[in-house]
């Protein structure tokens, strides 16, 4: 083996390291398919199968997705109205909001609340835990 090649082996070599360092040392994101509210696990698909779609209009775009009140309603909460929410993504992201917030707000396909009427700091992506307080 000629010199140069022994040079592009070991290059190759230090290089396919630094990747794997690399990708062990990220964060591991919890990859979940559903939302646990208030202890209650609830299925993404369950929970865009038994509340309706809805459009609204946030800083000039258009988001789809189902009310964050429907899904409240499905984790049988009682007296939703008198509770505030805190809502957590998979990088531990969070923001607590009001009943009528959770009104007004919609939750997409990709797990991220969209709330019209708030700055956009309120909106959480990758949503797995919404905690009632």
């Amino acid at each position: 083996m000629e010199r140069a090649e022994k040079v592009a082996v070991v290059i190759a070599i230090l290089l396919l390291s630094i990747g794997i360092v690399s990708a062990l040392s990220l964060p591991k994101q919890k990859l979940v398919n559903y939302i646990e509210v208030n202890g209650k696990k609830l299925g993404i698909d369950e929970i865009f199968e038994k509340c309706s779609e809805k459009e609204v209009e946030a800083m000039g775009e258009n988001y789809t997705g189902v009310s964050l009140a429907c899904i409240i309603n499905l984790s049988d909460i009682e007296n939703p109205d008198e509770h505030e929410y805190t809502i957590i993504g998979a990088d531990d992201y969070q923001k607590t909001v009001s009943w009528k917030d959770m009104q007004k707000g919609i939750l997409t396909k990709e797990k991220r609340t969209i709330f019209p009427h708030l700055r956009k700091a309120f909106w959480v992506g990758d949503v797995i835990k919404i905690e009632v307080m």
